[in-house]
């Protein structure tokens, strides 16, 4: 789907035949059309796949429904619902790894971001081939990322294990930034882009997700909702701050900073990476379900 719509647009973009603002329209129009379209999808999956083959994590799902047996799931105030999730992502540190994670690539990716739209800019005369510059770039990111989906994501979990396939994240990420940071140029900036999204679509977002198996419901959707969203724009916000810093700076001292901004994030990214490796594949071994407190 990626692949198709980015071709598609970037196809309409290079064609010339429309001005700038009737290309954006169209593509605006199609691409409202097609997220009207996600709701009956999403329905037509709920409804074909048996409610019993949904419940996943088999300690999860026997400790949910013990949980209901005894009445545990009581309603809660809306707000003590709101800050339960937070409160959860602050208490057990699993959890605050798993925003770990999401953290340190929006923040990577964002700085990232701001390079690739300068060069962009640089390099474009007008809004239509601005943006078909950036829809290149995130056509190049699906092909690849559809690549390692089809034969290297599952075959490499298998192999690795969680505990290492976690590892690869920030190693993929801290070689593709060092050919970025030691040779800043258009193209460079291209690969760092292309490499970091291509292994978060394909190979990070599935390992996230996975992470949450061992969890207790509240962990898996009322943390992660604070995760997905207030963590991500707080990432951006911190990413925002520091392309503000370094705006200006050039050179050595463009280069000392960057390789300490980079070099410490990817570090931290390492360490929070084999520690929740180590304890996802812990709660599995012990049959553990982790915010409750019991192994079953």
């Amino acid at each position: 789907g990626g692949i198709v719509s980015a071709t598609s647009a970037w196809l309409l973009l290079r064609s010339g035949l429309f001005s700038d603002v009737t290309n954006l329209q169209i593509i605006l129009a199609l691409s409202s059309v097609a997220l009207c379209i996600v709701p009956f999808i999403i329905y037509h999956l709920v409804s074909a796949v048996p409610s019993e083959e949904l419940h996943g994590y088999e300690a999860g799902y026997k400790l949910q429904k013990i949980r209901h047996k005894a009445h545990k799931d009581e309603k809660q105030s809306v707000m003590n619902s709101m800050l339960s999730g937070l409160f959860m992502l602050f208490k057990y540190p699993y959890v605050m790894g798993i925003f770990g994670m999401s953290f340190f690539f929006e923040l990577i990716s964002q700085a990232l971001k701001v390079e690739n739209i300068i060069f962009g800019k640089t390099a474009s005369h007008s809004l239509s081939e601005f943006t078909a510059f950036l829809l290149w770039q995130a056509l190049l990111v699906h092909i690849v990322a559809f690549i390692v989906v089809v034969f290297g994501t599952r075959a490499l979990i298998s192999y690795l294990g969680e505990r290492r396939s976690l590892l690869v994240i920030p190693a993929a990420t801290g070689l593709s930034m060092i050919a970025f940071v030691l040779r800043p140029s258009y193209s460079s900036a291209i690969f760092a882009f292309v490499v970091t999204r291509s292994v978060n679509y394909a190979f990070a977002a599935p390992l996230r997700e996975s992470l949450y198996i061992p969890t207790v419901k509240e962990v898996q959707f009322k943390s992660k909702s604070w995760i997905d969203g207030v963590g991500t724009k707080f990432s951006k916000t911190c990413a925002s701050s520091f392309n503000m810093y370094t705006d200006g700076l050039v050179g050595s001292a463009l280069l000392g900073v960057q390789t300490v901004f980079f070099g410490a994030v990817i570090s931290l990214w390492f360490l929070v990476a084999y520690a929740l490796g180590l304890r996802f594949e812990k709660a599995l071994k012990r049959n553990e379900v982790i915010g409750s407190g019991e192994v079953l």
